[in-house]
């Protein structure tokens, strides 16, 4: 459920705020839909772990956008915007993301609007590590606790496309 959200708010704000072609909007969807298709290589053991992870553990789930951008990439049948948003959905606008540790303007847009979608689910959505937070608990969370991972016009865009 949460690659369904995700790709249907990343989706949703790209057609508010840009005039893009059917082929644009099914690159930004397909890539949205698969940001996470490198989970499959995390072993449930530390997905599902209930407590906080051991930085082992947690290197071990930052590998997933390298994962599913090389498997989806060997395919040969994404697209340069579908595997962009795979392997960038986590990079920060302060450079402290990974796998890249990219700053902003090396961040393509879509990577950082899926990066939007991608954390409001997360934190609206029940968690094997806690209970889904309310929608305006999850946006204080990205706006204050989270200072400088996202791209501000596309959070309060994205926020004003939540109202």
């Amino acid at each position: 459920m949460h690659s369904v959200q995700v790709a249907t708010y990343s989706l949703s704000l790209h057609m508010k705020l840009f005039d893009l072609s059917m082929d644009e909007l099914m690159d930004v969807g397909i890539g949205s839909l698969f940001h996470d298709y490198g989970k499959v290589y995390i072993p449930a053991a530390i997905l599902d772990k209930p407590g906080k992870l051991t930085s082992t553990e947690f290197m071990e789930i930052k590998q997933h956008p390298v994962y599913g951008f090389s498997t989806l990439k060997d395919l040969n049948i994404f697209s340069p915007v579908s595997l962009g948003i795979v392997k960038h959905h986590h990079e920060k606008e302060n450079g402290c993301g990974y796998p890249d540790g990219l700053v902003g303007y090396e961040i393509a847009r879509s990577s950082k609007i899926t990066a939007v979608a991608d954390v409001f689910s997360a934190l609206t959505t029940n968690r094997a590590y806690r209970q889904a937070l309310s929608r305006d608990a999850a946006l204080e969370i990205m706006h204050s606790e989270m200072d400088g991972s996202f791209d501000p016009h596309y959070l309060s865009a994205f926020q004003k496309s939540l109202t």
